[in-house]
């Protein structure tokens, strides 16, 4: 909550689903055309060893920036905030620093938190920073970018995994335009 007991504004904008120890949210993966499947919580019995995945909300001029995904087949043509894994010794700094140089050849700054953790399936937990960058992205694992503002958010199909960010990304959006 805020100071005097307020509603935080950005964690009323998540939406609410299933929640394993610490407070990590679970949302399924499909692909994007066919909606995502929620595990139910009392299914799991222990937490598995998670990947660690780092996601870039690359803000410029008051957007963001989406990428199209060319593979694997079911979510190719779906959108999501650029990363990878976090390789082992590094830290998800120094993941995105990496996946971003790879991926979109841009030098880059890691900013604060955007939301919670999501667990993407069983295998996997996504966690998106807010990034900014020098230089153009390019397209290596990707065949298309668009930088969108937060209205805008909706005329792409996001990755399931990246879609309970979007309303707090909406809201800092529209925080920074001011």
């Amino acid at each position: 909550g805020q100071p005097g007991g307020a509603p935080d504004p950005v964690r009323a904008a998540l939406p609410v689903g299933p929640r394993l120890e610490g407070g990590v949210e679970l949302y399924g993966v499909q692909g994007c055309r066919h909606g995502s499947s929620m595990p139910r919580a009392g299914r799991l019995t222990r937490v598995p060893e998670l990947v660690s995945v780092v996601g870039a909300a690359l803000i410029r001029d008051g957007r963001v920036l989406a990428s199209r995904r060319t593979a694997p087949p079911r979510l190719a043509g779906c959108w999501e905030f650029p990363g990878g894994k976090v390789e082992d010794g590094e830290t998800d700094q120094q993941a995105l620093v990496r996946e971003l140089r790879e991926e979109l050849q841009i030098e880059s700054v890691v900013g604060a938190r955007l939301g919670p953790d999501l667990v993407i399936g069983t295998t996997a937990v996504l966690r998106v920073y807010l990034v900014s960058a020098v230089g153009v992205p390019q397209l290596v694992d990707h065949d298309a970018h668009r930088w969108l503002s937060g209205r805008e958010l909706e005329q792409v199909p996001w990755l399931p995994a990246d879609l309970p960010l979007l309303p707090v990304l909406r809201h800092h959006l529209r925080t920074t335009e001011r």
